[in-house]
């Protein structure tokens, strides 16, 4: 499925490719050590503030039918309190979610495609 993917890994140093609804933008730091390349997507607000709803998704069509995986290195904490990890935040493909569950991690999705169409991407649900 990568190679269907516009961008898949942000190095273009935009978010082309992908449909962001507050979904954060690129990050060119060292904080992520999970990261692969230099750039990622990052989305946070200062403590104590909490993030409000919002999604970074893209649609890949053409798709042959099947059962897809999508795997993605994540980090997800609370401001402020690094050890507390935070809520709401998914990888998402279709109408299928992981939760992002702590910092640092790799996560997996995996959904069947039935109309050649497949929407992946996270997601952040209040």
């Amino acid at each position: 499925m990568t190679g269907a993917i516009v961008n898949p890994s942000f190095e273009l140093g935009t978010l082309e490719g992908w449909t962001s609804t507050d979904g954060g933008a690129i990050a060119l730091n060292y904080n992520f050590a999970q990261r692969t390349g230099d750039k990622f997507v990052e989305r946070w607000t200062p403590a104590p503030g909490k993030l409000s709803d919002g999604s970074l998704l893209q649609t890949l069509t053409d798709m042959p039918n099947g059962k897809y995986t999508l795997t993605a290195e994540m980090h997800n904490m609370e401001q402020g309190n690094n050890s507390v990890p935070g809520t709401g935040f998914y990888l998402v493909a279709n109408d299928d979610k992981t939760a992002v569950a702590a910092h640092g991690e790799t996560v997996t999705v995996s959904t069947v495609v039935t109309d050649g169409t497949i929407i992946i991407g996270t997601k952040l649900i209040d």
